[in-house]
């Protein structure tokens, strides 16, 4: 994957943007160890769910 790549490459904080649609998204994001995640577009048409997601990347 591209943003392992990345991550593994860099010593910055790597934020994933675009594509992330749904809860699936965020725990391959926490595998990966990457910083963060731009979500908007998932929250707002609802194939995602804003708690569960923060949960999720909390390790909770």
């Amino acid at each position: 994957m591209e943003l392992k790549r990345i991550n593994d490459a860099v010593k910055l904080n790597i934020i994933a943007s675009g594509g992330i649609s749904n809860i699936e998204d965020i725990k391959a994001i926490k595998k990966l160890g990457l910083y963060g995640a731009i979500c908007g577009k998932s929250i707002y048409k609802k194939t995602l769910d804003l708690k569960e997601a923060l949960s999720v990347a909390r390790g909770e």
